[in-house]
């Protein structure tokens, strides 16, 4: 699930679900900065897949217009999205809905959604936004409700376009017909044409180039763990009961009521819609389809996971917009706001002073890593950890601050000689401030440069009272804005210290991404961005300060300047040792 992604399109994905749609959205080039949904099975989903993008699990029926527009706020590196993606729940408007009455607040909710909407767009001036449902709210007992979404979306400032995708349309072997309101921008793009994608060749038509080689799923157990999953996590089914499933009386294609549907190999499945135990028969008629198969009728990536129960999963393959319809529908939408606006238009420049680690922030999104690094510098911190002074969980902000403001250009022993008597001579910023210069040049002097580290270390000391009465603040933003604290100082505080989920990259890590993956990563780490993408997409969901502690303890102990490669546990994937180089980049 690997993407180029040519420049930074922001948008806010509301009702997310699973990400299908996302997940589209970034193969067309888009990142979304902000998901929200207010399901805990979906939220977990979306995280698990797309652990650089904020999720926030929060029923949007429940918050104000305002809500949306403070959360983007708060967002570091200050992103603003140019269009907003989703769909809520559409049980409301399904045409198999035989209970429909004038205030189901299903049908609220897509009201709801244009005044999200319209704050947004009041906010951040989007350039579009994406409207997703059932088919059944084009028929003619929603008619009423499709013209007041429309007249609401027009109201928001917007063009409006709807139309029909059926995603067997888009290689996804699945008769799945879905409703999609797109809406422009009207006073960015007053003449602006839109046509809806029209179809692709090729991809995937069948039941059984979609399956037909996957192995046997496992069955539902209450006590089933991840671990015995041997296949895929989401590969497992309902334990088959019903004796249809053991007399032969299930026959492909065959239809025996809305319990029993059994799909043929040679022809596109019905659409993966699943409820009150549903879910269609597999060609064999001798069980039920796993979630894993649903996902790839779907059109999921092969890596893709989904969380919860076994019924929570099938409830989100189910609601997902399918990626392969997504991405042809993010890829019209950037093709036409090109041809109308121009490329320049669509930039959103991040802060310019540290535009690297802000834009690979989301950017990240989109780099998959490849599989041999997932996990492997948070093994390797757990059985080869330094134990270097400043890393006892004793140690204060303000102490590991001075720790990693030593440590830029400096080795770690080194630092270890000087910092334990600095600390405790100086154990604050307000201590600090008031330092003679002459005890400190005494200090320093072990580590060269003593004259330039004392001024530094003073006036380190005089802005963190000066702004922060002198406690270290918890955020990158924040950090920054002291005098010689760079983006590695920044991160790494907040990653040890606050246990922020952030990377860090120096010019150690420069070294060892550069080396394993072959990628030129350059020797500037503020203009890096494989190296940041990379940093970033390669955090685990816990234990970050031990990831990156592992980053840092390998490229000293195997992949110094010059290479232990005989020694490396990665030598049989590294770019470096495979090529047989003998001098360090």
């Amino acid at each position: 699930m690997e993407y180029e992604c040519e420049e930074f399109l922001p948008v806010v994905s509301l009702f997310s679900g699973s990400g299908g749609l996302d997940t589209g959205f970034m193969r067309a080039g888009f990142t979304p900065i902000l998901a929200v949904d207010g399901d805990s099975a979906a939220v977990n989903t979306f995280h698990t897949n797309h652990p650089t993008v904020p999720v926030i699990k929060k029923d949007l029926s429940e918050v104000s217009p305002e809500f949306l527009v403070e959360r983007v706020l708060e967002l570091p590196g200050e992103p603003r999205p140019i269009g907003a993606i989703g769909g809520p729940p559409c049980q409301a408007f399904s045409l198999s809905n035989g209970h429909k009455t004038a205030d189901d607040p299903r049908a609220e909710l897509s009201k709801h959604y244009a005044e999200l909407l319209t704050n947004l767009n009041q906010a951040f001036n989007l350039d579009f936004f994406v409207f997703e449902n059932v088919l059944g709210l084009g028929h003619k007992m929603h008619a009423d409700e499709l013209a007041h979404f429309r007249q609401l979306f027009d109201g928001a400032g917007f063009w409006i376009f709807n139309g029909e995708l059926n995603a067997y349309d888009f290689g996804v072997p699945q008769v799945r017909h879905r409703l999609f309101i797109v809406g422009f921008n009207k006073e960015k793009y007053p003449r602006i044409e839109f046509e809806f994608p029209s179809g692709m060749r090729g991809g995937l038509r069948t039941v059984r180039q979609a399956i037909g080689h996957l192995p046997k799923p496992v069955f539902f157990s209450d006590s089933r763990r991840l671990e015995e999953m041997p296949f895929h996590p989401n590969h497992w089914c309902m334990t088959p009961r019903s004796r249809r499933f053991r007399d032969g009386s299930l026959k492909q294609a065959g239809i025996n009521g809305r319990a029993f549907r059994v799909l043929a190999w040679n022809d596109p499945s019905w659409t993966v819609a699943y409820g009150h135990r549903e879910v269609h028969i597999h060609p064999s008629g001798s069980r039920r389809l796993s979630v894993y198969e649903a996902m790839c009728l779907q059109g999921f990536p092969a890596d893709y996971e989904l969380c919860g129960t076994l019924s929570d999963q099938f409830r989100l393959v189910s609601d997902a917009v399918p990626p392969p319809l997504g991405h042809a529908l993010g890829k019209a939408i950037a093709q036409t706001l090109k041809l109308a606006a121009g490329r320049r238009q669509l930039k959103r420049k991040p802060d310019p002073s540290h535009d690297v680690y802000w834009k690979t922030c989301y950017s990240s999104a989109h780099v998959q890593p490849p599989n041999f690094l997932k996990g492997f510098f948070l093994k390797y911190a757990g059985k080869n950890h330094r134990r270097l002074p400043w890393r006892r969980a004793t140690v204060s902000a303000f102490q590991l601050l001075i720790a990693e403001f030593l440590l830029k250009q400096t080795k770690a022993d080194d630092v270890a000689n000087v910092w334990p008597e600095l600390v405790r001579r100086f154990p604050s910023a307000k201590h600090l401030e008031k330092a003679r210069r002459a005890d400190l040049l005494t200090i320093l002097r072990p580590l060269g440069l003593q004259n330039q580290r004392a001024v530094s270390l003073i006036r380190l000391a005089k802005a963190l009272l000066a702004k922060f009465n002198g406690e270290v603040p918890e955020d990158v933003q924040s950090l920054l804005t002291l005098p010689g604290v760079g983006l590695y100082t920044a991160a790494a505080v907040c990653s040890f210290k606050f246990g922020k989920r952030v990377p860090i990259v120096d010019a150690n890590v420069l070294r060892v991404f550069g080396r394993v993956t072959g990628t030129d990563c350059g020797s500037d780490l503020r203009r890096s961005e494989p190296a940041w993408a990379l940093a970033w997409a390669l955090l685990p969901t816990v234990g970050c300060d031990k990831h990156n502690y592992g980053i840092l303890d390998f490229a000293a102990q195997i992949c110094a300047t010059i290479p232990a490669c005989g020694r490396c546990p990665l030598k049989r994937h590294c770019r470096f040792a495979i090529s047989g180089a003998r001098v360090a980049k």
